[in-house]
């Protein structure tokens, strides 16, 4: 198993929502298309979708989001994260400690058709989660989709969780794009 004793985790960006930031970074579709700043949304159903064009060949941007902690190394948000392989699965045990509440929870992430996906394995902490990254060449480069969502079972309002995602994955997406 691979472990990482001081990780910043992909999933966790969502769950900043804890320090109350009120942080809103968006963007237009035409950026987004033209490789500049990600265009993010959230659905009704709480669900974050964060679009950007990196240049970089898509089997490359596959094996890097295929390691949680290499990922993980471009994300804002500190948690300790220790990963197992499980097939041709990963099992991510991820911590994240804030003054306020631990958060604690397990995932697993699969790859599939088109880029990996991460779904809830158990959480007293959480209520809902999963993620999504897609992946697709395109001339030039490629673009990477990626969807979240974060029910949290603690008492923190929804629309704080939900602006705080947005603002969250706007930053990872600009991150990946230099790494």
């Amino acid at each position: 198993p691979h472990h990482c004793e001081i990780c910043y985790a992909p999933a966790m960006t969502t769950l900043h929502a804890l320090h109350f930031a009120v942080l809103l970074l968006s963007s237009s579709p035409a950026q987004a298309a033209s490789g500049g700043t990600p265009d993010v949304s959230t659905a009704e159903d709480h669900e974050t979708t964060g679009r950007v064009i990196v240049a970089a060949n898509a089997d490359i941007v596959r094996a890097f989001l295929a390691d949680p902690t290499r990922v993980a190394s471009v994300d804002s948000g500190p948690a300790q994260v220790e990963v197992e392989d499980e097939g041709s699965c990963k099992l991510i045990r991820t911590i994240v400690t804030h003054p306020l509440a631990s958060i604690r929870y397990r995932s697993r992430q699969c790859p599939n058709s088109i880029g990996f996906r991460t779904e809830l394995v158990e959480s007293t902490d959480l209520t809902a989660f999963h993620s999504e990254w897609a992946v697709r060449a395109i001339q030039g480069g490629t673009e990477l989709i990626y969807k979240v969502r974060t029910i949290p079972s603690i008492a923190v309002p929804q629309f704080l969780v939900d602006r705080q995602t947005r603002a969250s994955v706007t930053q990872l997406l600009e991150r990946l794009k230099v790494s």
